[in-house]
């Protein structure tokens, strides 16, 4: 069975005022609303814009409030913050091959903008959901304090503390990143500041080796490689297509709804892969795509970017996924190592 669970928070609150779900008391419920979703995770060096969301069947009296689920501005024109969308996902226990294991959190943002739409017996709200809560137009304070002989690590960290007081923050960097002079550095997103701390680590770590910030469900997370993560094992039962080659170095992997993989992440491909059941096979003749064939389904891969997309109440089966880009996992050594 499909499961979501859909809590709404408002500004500053700890507990959710509003919650859809698949699952209500962990019962499924086949009145469930229909809920679609297209959620976008990757480093904010390189940002893709916000993820959407869709929930069909709403009441009226939330159709007509949904624009100030958004940023707005109120009567007095004050602004007021968007309300806080935390979204679960995966698969319930029913189906044979439903792992209820690998659910988890998929998201967690700020609405920047909700639309209300209704046609005929078609009510539905469409939301924009960004993960940082920072923009041009109402910047956070993103001051980087980094003194000659200072690592990265520490002025990072305690950037990141201070632009987000409650969000928890983990920095898994090189010990080598060392500023040889006062570096300081203010600005107004954390778009902005991933930007500059991947140019600048990128100089000292070499090609293809930065420092990367991402945010992680609600925490701030910087890494490069240095601190390896836990490696999530993918299954033949996992994969809805053969994983596939997008670019350089670069892999597609697409596997039925998932919450314990994230962006920085490694997966490990399925054992024994290429024997399976409508895997296409290559032979040595067809250099270099060989190479890659062979490169593709052995190993691990660091994951950089996740996208979930999902149709809770549509027949096919890729309208419940996780896409993940992957590249081959080469670690970082620490100095000295």
């Amino acid at each position: 069975m499909r499961f979501y669970e859909l809590n709404m928070y408002a500004p500053g609150a700890s507990k959710p005022s509003r919650t859809w779900t698949t699952h209500p008391n962990g019962v499924w419920d086949p009145g469930a609303l229909m809920l679609g979703f297209d959620v976008i995770a990757t480093p904010y060096a390189t940002p893709v814009g916000g993820s959407t969301l869709t929930l069909w069947g709403v009441s009226l009296q939330d159709l007509a409030q949904s624009s100030n689920f958004g940023r707005h501005y109120d009567a007095q024109g004050n602004y007021q913050p968007g309300v806080t969308l935390e979204l679960l996902g995966g698969m319930a226990k029913g189906l044979p091959l439903a792992d209820p294991t690998q659910r988890g959190l998929l998201m967690v943002g700020e609405v920047v903008q909700g639309f209300g739409n209704w046609q005929g017996t078609d009510q539905h709200i469409s939301l924009v959901i960004y993960p940082s809560v920072y923009t041009m137009e109402h910047p956070g304070n993103f001051v980087l304090v980094w003194r000659r002989g200072q690592k990265l690590s520490e002025a990072l960290e305690s950037c990141l503390k201070m632009a987000y007081p409650n969000n928890p923050v983990e920095v898994s960097i090189s010990d080598q990143i060392i500023a040889d002079q006062d570096m300081p550095h203010v600005c107004g997103t954390l778009s902005g500041l991933a930007m500059a701390i991947k140019d600048t680590s990128e100089e000292v770590l070499g090609p293809r080796h930065w420092v990367d910030i991402a945010i992680r469900g609600r925490t701030i997370v910087a890494y490069d490689g240095t601190v390896q993560p836990g490696v999530v094992q993918l299954n033949i039962p996992d994969l809805l297509s053969q994983p596939t080659w997008v670019d350089v170095g670069t892999m597609q992997i697409d596997v039925v709804l998932r919450g314990d993989v994230q962006v920085g992440g490694l997966v490990r491909m399925p054992p024994a892969l290429t024997n399976s059941p409508g895997m296409v096979g290559m032979t040595s003749n067809a250099w270099p795509g060989v190479y890659n064939y062979q490169a593709t389904f052995s190993g691990d891969f660091k994951v950089t970017g996740v996208r979930h997309v999902g149709n809770s109440r549509s027949p096919d089966g890729t309208q419940w996924a996780t896409h993940l880009r992957c590249v081959p996992n080469t670690p970082l050594k620490r100095a000295g190592g």
